[in-house]
């Protein structure tokens, strides 16, 4: 008697038809992005508008693998394809030490303190079942996918950004004021795990992403992989 419950019990979880199916689901991820910005070490000229110039330094330690999460909203009802919008949110702390000193060499302006590298990315994607198991449960699935995405993105402290944006000798070098964040398009391409136990609206998923996106000007990442671990509620 306890053997045929249990095989029951495996006959429902496994085999049991539309249990691993949903018509969409929500839900958070959260993980890294897997790059880094050397730190750099230089010196070099600001030359104003009005034609005079100063001597700055810029000291930056390096920007490791930001940490990233965001949330996913996905329609899985149409018959070979799912579509997913979902939005990322990377953020790393670096500290920077500047100064800037008259051409008489008297210290002018001198910060000691925090930057924080920030991107914010919104994405469209199309995915598909490469693999699922067992085949009509789709317990655990192997997925690929790919789209298009919108990327806000802030500058990275350094010296063309200070060139540019230090204009006089009556402008100060505020972190929290000066980097504004840029608008930049891209693509990506994506593969996952995703494991759904039938009859319970939960699946958890492992995803590797790899996200493109237009140059920037002042030594941001433009290709990347990130890799996340995923939460969904499916109804």
């Amino acid at each position: 008697m306890r053997k045929q419950f249990v095989l029951v019990v495996l006959s429902l979880l496994f085999v049991a038809p539309g249990s691993a199916f949903a018509l969409f689901g929500f839900g958070a991820h959260g993980g890294l992005d897997m790059y880094s910005v050397d730190a750099d070490s230089e010196g070099f000229t600001l030359a104003y508008t009005m034609g005079d110039s100063a001597t700055a330094t810029l000291v930056r330690e390096e920007i490791g693998q930001p940490i990233a999460f965001g949330g996913h909203f996905y329609v899985d009802a149409l018959p070979v394809i799912d579509l997913e919008l979902s939005v990322d949110v990377a953020v790393q702390k670096y500290h920077i030490t500047y100064e800037r000193k008259t051409l008489a060499g008297l210290l002018d302006d001198q910060k000691s303190e925090d930057a924080t590298f920030g991107r914010i990315g919104v994405y469209a994607t199309i995915r598909r079942d490469l693999f699922a198991f067992p085949p009509i449960a789709h317990t655990v699935s192997l997925y690929a996918g790919g789209g298009v995405g919108m990327h806000l993105v802030t500058p990275i402290m350094c010296e063309a950004f200070l060139v540019d944006n230090i204009k006089s000798p009556e402008d100060r070098l505020d972190v929290d004021d000066i980097i504004e964040k840029a608008t930049r398009m891209g693509g990506h391409a994506l593969v996952g795990v995703r494991i759904k136990p039938p009859m319970i609206p939960i699946a958890l998923g492992v995803e590797t992403k790899y996200t493109m996106m237009s140059e920037g000007d002042y030594e941001e990442p433009n290709v990347f992989p990130s890799v996340y671990g995923k939460l969904s509620f499916d109804f």
